[in-house]
């Protein structure tokens, strides 16, 4: 099985000059998972050559607009051109977001072929599992602060394991614990968050099982031709590291 990341989006919570919100694209096999929808996903998908309607899951870590405010242009697109046969999962970290999201779409007068699309609200113990590959659901505590919940992702095939995180809290005391016998094949972190304590951050993951660790979601301090900075300070880690612009691939 090939295995693949491209980083559409990148940003912080804003889009900046050389990049655009949050939206990550996976492949395993012939298995295509979308994790966060920020805008504009729908162009950078069709500039990949990547047709929407392929997808089989779009996952969203949390509901702030930057990962999801390209989701209703996304699914408007797949309506338009859908693919003949297969349906595409639309994942929310709350259950009362799936009625919301309903209701904007019918305000919008993009009247949803239902037949293209289901809807599940995740939960802490929610498994997905689909063309051999399973997704599991980490609470994290990124918006916790207005009771809201947000999750990292641990998707698994029988022969690869990858960790992305999402959005964290300042401390980062919800990175997920790694289980030190199971490495990770890729680990994919946000670097706006954590960059507020971003050296006691590397002394911790420093520790665990990472064969290959992408920096995602690039705060101010390091985006917009300051990359090298962020470079620089994470060199020392015993694992690669890239730090992702928008458009970067990579195998694993």
């Amino acid at each position: 099985m090939n295995n693949s990341a491209i980083f559409l989006g990148t940003s912080h919570g804003d889009p900046t000059l050389t990049r655009f919100c949050s939206s990550t694209l996976y492949r395993f096999g012939d298995c295509t998972i979308l994790v966060d929808a920020g805008e504009p996903v729908t162009g950078l998908l069709v500039r990949e050559n990547i047709q929407p309607s392929s997808l089989d899951a779009v996952f969203l870590t949390h509901m702030h607009i930057d990962h999801v405010g390209g989701l209703p242009a996304l699914v408007h697109y797949i309506m338009k051109y859908p693919a003949e046969d297969g349906q595409t999962e639309l994942l929310f970290p709350e259950e009362s977001a799936v009625a919301d999201f309903k209701n904007w779409m019918n305000a919008a007068k993009a009247y949803i072929r239902q037949e293209k699309f289901f809807y599940t609200g995740l939960t802490p113990d929610f498994v997905w599992n689909r063309k051999g590959v399973k997704v599991s659901c980490i609470p994290t505590e990124h918006v916790k602060s207005i009771n809201a919940p947000s999750y990292a992702f641990l998707l698994e095939t029988e022969h690869c394991r990858v960790l992305h995180t999402g959005d964290l809290t300042a401390d980062f005391h919800d990175f997920p614990e790694i289980d030190p016998e199971k490495p990770l094949d890729l680990c994919v972190c946000e670097a706006t968050h954590v960059g507020y304590r971003l050296e006691a951050f590397l002394e911790r993951i420093a520790k665990f099982p990472i064969k290959q660790f992408v920096f995602n979601h690039i705060g101010p301090l390091w985006t917009d031709g300051k990359e090298k900075i962020l470079e620089d300070a994470v060199s020392g880690l015993p694992f690669p590291v890239l730090v992702a612009r928008d458009g970067s691939k990579l195998e694993f």
